[in-house]
């Protein structure tokens, strides 16, 4: 949505939108965080073991084993924090993500983003008393949605503990 369309929202959907979307990017950047901790600690536990193992004494050895380690956990910072953090998140996305788990709402919230912010003639997007009536039960519908019960830690669980694993070891 461009900004003028945003601005033809009310404010309360677009304040507990942007809401949603700011906890989402703060679990996938915790996310993300947590994985990639859990993959440098697991890599620096894995060098360390096999140059106790194999007692290494070469410097190319020992730089190639390093090269690959930092390689691996390149890889997972990419996958699961710069990849998903460049990704932008829209309003009518939130919107849909949020009616997903409340079937009660029966689409009014992103009915009403997607069609205040077209950019499509009046006589395309209905008639405005009958939007004016989806906007007010969007209003409504939207005052009950709680970022944190709609997008939990959940993901960010298992990182963490496999993070808190590894530091233990």
């Amino acid at each position: 949505l461009t900004e003028d369309a945003i601005r033809r929202l009310p404010e309360p959907i677009v304040a507990k939108l942007r809401s949603l979307i700011a906890r989402i990017r703060r679990v996938m950047w915790w996310r993300g965080f947590w994985c990639t901790l859990a993959a440098l600690v697991a890599v620096l536990l894995a060098i360390m073991a096999v140059d106790a193992a194999f007692d290494l004494e070469s410097v190319a050895v020992r730089s190639a084993l390093t090269l690959s380690g930092l390689a691996v956990v390149g890889g997972v910072a990419w996958r699961t924090l710069v990849r998903p953090l460049s990704r932008t998140i829209g309003l009518a996305q939130v919107a849909r993500l949020v009616e997903i788990h409340h079937p009660e709402m029966h689409e009014r919230v992103s009915t009403a983003v997607e069609l205040l912010g077209s950019q499509d003639a009046a006589g395309l997007r209905g008639s405005d008393e009958l939007l004016a009536e989806v906007v007010k039960s969007a209003v409504v519908d939207v005052q009950n949605v709680s970022p944190e019960k709609e997008y939990s830690s959940l993901p960010m669980r298992w990182p963490r503990r496999l993070a808190a694993g590894a530091l233990g070891v």
